[in-house]
């Protein structure tokens, strides 16, 4: 048996299936749920369901195509397949009782021509056996001439030719047993049908042993090269999978965390790497690219050619899907939202064309390829040069010359960088799409757009995510031109603003490998987290530590020695016992807090929920263009309180009140006059679930819903709640980061 997830089953092209209908079950209650494993060929050890089944044995035979919801599953063992395990399966062979009854068919055919003429019968026996010597000599050859070119052809010609030598034999034993059913049953022709079986005897028993021998040294030969397992020659370790190749050889996969030819290496990951055969799975975007989605990534592509991120809406590659892929040194967006396709490529308007060159010019939803071999001077266009520039709207002028235009079928919607990147180096690459418009970005090129046709607008995503490659490319789209998985580096992805977290994040990865990268080094020691920053990196330090690299041997800051705590923009300090929350979520709230700093922008104050939307509840405090502003959402709509009336980022000590009264909202600075506002609609509390962040934030760009791009530069030195709630920063905070002494 298998064991799998439930499934819509289809065994060998009948389909089993539950028909609403067909038998009316009692109560109210009109779906079902399946919380456990599916059992494929036989139900395992479940307890209790003998009682429940009309069978008491699992199936014997053979299971050919499994099909759930529009997924077809793979009876391989995960990571390869979706097998999660499985008991005494066996590859399904040929079935013995059909060729047993064919033999019996053919053995009363035969039976009754040696009634009728044993002379004949024992003339076809001897040609018989004749031939089947003849061709196992044939075979022979055969098999020993593929096995020297080509071990893949070779294993599956001897595994054909030892089939028929099975059969053949089969064949053979059964004519004995009718000569000797024809010996003692037919009286005319027992004798003559004893002589010819004995002659035919004896030539067997030559011919076969020249077949054993030769049988023996194939079969030899086969067990050494070919029928035994290539991967038995390859002990993956720490749980890798062989996966054999089209080259006769065998490689391993090796899970996340470890490398080498037999993934026997433990390694820290840090900055990840892809050769071509791997790739990282993560939980699909689902509905949160519905439709919107925002994309940012750092890679470092090694190849021309190589997917480098992929979503689809089915496992077999039909229905919406988008992909990143490098495709001839460009980077390309590709998308599908059921609308079919059109080409909507961008390139540059002004297009170099090199004379005796090959150049693609795309227009009119069209890739058009130019040749071109001038002769002579052409005046006015070309201008006798050997580079001219082609302006083209919807077709090319080409003057004089010999010219040939050849207009290719029309392609997938799509975005295309203006110009080749460099392999080798770290580029920028931001996408964002809107609908049925995307627009791609790479490092400081000329943004590229693109627009899908019909009227369809939603993308639906609810396969897994994958980045670096793929499993298998029978699961990606055929619309997606390249079938090889990327190489190079990537260090950073955020999706929707929010950055995901590339090794921690993954559920699954295969063959993923350090960068060559200064993090790989872990420079930040054993308390610091290594930033990558392309090149270089930056150290996100714990609480308590005042060197830029988080050395252990750098001397530590005590916490308790940090009355006044300095942020440097992407520090903060997180509260979440209960007495702070409960003053936080509530109906009213006074906040006061002494504060300096030199900078324009930044988040001083933050508590909100996880997974922000629009009207999600929040209230912040922090700068933006040098004013001080008292945000928040009570769930009915956004108040903002600027503060105009003193300017605060002059370096010096201010002090900030802010009172929030059910929607009434208030904001002083220092001495100055107070700024009142009141929130829209009729809700009252403050419902907020992430506790307090003081000084900035995780992921601040994201979870402010862009309000806020980073934290405060600067010092806090003291922070009261209710007028009464003294809270000691650094000594109550639950978690911070980066956090340093305020001189």
């Amino acid at each position: 048996m298998l064991v799998l997830g439930p499934v819509l089953l289809e065994v060998n092209h009948v389909l089993a299936i539950l028909v609403p209908g067909s038998v009316l079950v009692e109560g109210l209650f009109s779906r079902i749920t399946f919380r456990e494993p599916l059992f494929v060929g036989g139900a395992g050890n479940t307890t209790g369901l003998a009682d429940k089944l009309p069978v008491e044995e699992g199936l014997k035979g053979c299971i050919r195509h499994l099909e759930v919801n529009d997924h077809v599953y793979n009876f391989n063992l995960a990571p390869l397949g979706d097998s999660i395990k499985g008991f005494d399966v066996v590859e399904c062979k040929r079935n013995w009782d059909v060729i047993a009854e064919e033999c019996k068919r053919n053995g009363d055919m035969i039976a009754e021509g040696c009634k009728q003429n044993g002379y004949v019968i024992a003339e076809e026996c001897k040609q018989n056996v004749d031939g089947i010597a003849e061709e196992f000599k044939r075979n022979g050859d055969v098999i020993a001439d593929e096995c020297k070119h080509s071990g893949d052809l070779f294993a599956e010609k001897c595994k054909q030719n030892v089939d028929l030598f099975a059969e053949e034999y089969e064949y053979k034993q059964n004519v004995d047993g009718i000569a000797e059913e024809c010996k003692r049953n037919v009286d005319g022709i027992a004798e003559e049908c004893k002589r010819n079986v004995d002659r035919i005897a004896e030539e067997c028993k030559q011919n076969d042993d020249v077949i054993a021998e030769e049988c023996k040294q194939n079969v030899d030969v086969i067990a050494e090269e070919c029928s035994a397992d290539r991967c038995s020659k390859v002990p993956c370790q720490h749980g890798g999978k062989c996966l054999t190749s089209g080259d006769s050889s065998a490689v391993c996969l090796c899970p996340l965390g470890y490398t080498g030819d037999l993934c026997e290496t433990k390694v820290d990951l840090q900055v990840p790497a892809f050769n071509g055969s791997s790739y990282l799975r993560y939980p699909g975007l689902g509905g949160s690219a519905l439709s919107w989605l925002d994309l940012q990534m750092t890679l470092k592509p090694g190849t021309e050619d190589g997917v480098i991120l992929y979503n689809g809406h089915r496992s077999d590659g039909v229905g919406d899907f988008m992909a990143v892929y490098m495709n001839d040194g460009h980077l390309e967006f590709t998308f599908d939202l059921g609308t079919g396709a059109a080409t909507i490529r961008y390139t540059a308007w002004s297009l170099p064309v090199h004379w005796s060159s090959h150049h693609q010019v795309y227009s009119s939803g069209f890739t058009w390829a130019l040749v071109m071999q001038p002769s002579g001077i052409h005046p006015g266009l070309y201008l006798g040069t050997e580079v001219a520039t082609i302006r083209y709207t919807d077709g090319v002028y080409l003057g004089t010359g010999d010219a040939t235009i050849r207009r290719s079928e029309r392609v997938m919607s799509h975005c295309r960088s203006s110009e080749r990147v460099t392999l080798g180096d770290w580029h920028e690459l931001r996408l964002s799409r809107t609908g049925r418009l995307a627009i791609l970005e790479v490092d400081d090129l000329p943004a590229t757009q693109t627009m899908t046709p019909g009227a369809f607008t939603q993308l639906s995503l609810p396969q897994n995510l994958y980045i670096g490659g793929v499993p298998n490319f029978d699961m990606v789209s055929p619309k997606v031109r390249i079938r090889t998985s990327f190489v190079g580096c990537i260090q950073k992805v955020v999706i929707n603003n929010q950055p995901l977290q590339i090794l921690a994040g993954a559920l699954g990865g295969v063959n993923v490998d350090n960068c060559p990268h200064p993090c790989v080094a872990r420079p930040c020691g054993e308390r610091g987290h290594c930033v990558p920053q392309l090149d270089y990196f930056t150290c996100s330090c714990g609480p308590g530590f005042d060197d830029p690299q988080c050395q252990q041997h750098a001397a530590p800051v005590l916490l308790d020695d940090i009355p006044v705590p300095r942020f440097t923009g992407d520090s903060f300090l997180h509260y979440s016992d209960p007495d702070t929350i409960r003053r936080i979520v509530s109906f009213r709230l006074n906040i006061n807090m002494r504060f300096r700093t030199s900078s324009q922008a930044g988040l001083m104050l933050w508590s909100g929920r996880r997974n922000m939307t629009s009207s999600s509840d929040f209230l912040a405090l922090g700068l933006a263009q040098g004013v001080l502003h008292f945000r928040f959402n009570l769930g009915s709509g956004e108040v903002d309180i600027p503060y105009n009336c003193t300017g605060v980022s002059d370096g010096l000590w201010h002090r900030v009140k802010a009172v929030r009264n059910e929607q009434e909202g208030s904001l002083v600075v220092d001495n100055g006059p107070v700024v009142t506002k009141r929130a829209p609609g009729h809700l009252r509390q403050l419902n907020t679930n992430t506790g307090l962040y003081i000084g900035g934030m995780d992921n601040i760009k994201h979870s402010s819903m862009d309000k806020y791009a980073g934290g405060l530069v600067g010092c806090i030195s003291d922070l009261i709640l209710d007028t009464d709630y003294h809270v000691k920063l650094v000594q109550m905070s639950t978690a911070g980061r980066n956090i340093k002494h305020c001189g």
